[in-house]
């Protein structure tokens, strides 16, 4: 009778370690993303013209998707965090308000208040 006692709590002390192993492991709910990193934007487009990113924002605009789902925008001096995942087609960030981001053959294309900006990962 001992000896099944014994067992039955190694295997229940077992089961344990397992499920307490897998919640402290797997790196991140995107750990896989190939949308993880820093992007920034590279190009932006105003009424059919193409001008820099600095002349159109007064400076850069980047953001660093974390494997976790957080994401850190930086638009020239500010910064904000939020959230971000993965959607049909690209990414979406969530912070003050919320952006959608194109993903066309490798870059990511936002359309912002009229600018289309294409961003880059660096």
């Amino acid at each position: 009778m001992k000896k099944k006692i014994s067992v039955i709590l190694c295997a229940v002390c077992l089961a344990a370690v397992c499920v307490l192993m897998t919640a402290c492991g797997g790196g991140g709910k995107y750990a896989d993303s190939k949308y993880l990193g820093k992007w920034k934007a590279t190009k932006a487009e105003y009424m059919g013209m193409e001008l820099s990113v600095e002349e159109i924002l007064g400076g850069e605009f980047s953001f660093t998707l974390d494997a976790d789902g957080k994401v850190t925008l930086k638009v020239v001096d500010e910064e904000e965090k939020g959230s971000w995942e993965e959607v049909d087609g690209g990414i979406q960030l969530e912070g003050d308000e919320e952006m959608t981001f194109k993903d066309e053959e490798g870059v990511l294309k936002l359309d912002y208040q009229g600018v289309a900006l294409t961003f880059e990962k660096e």
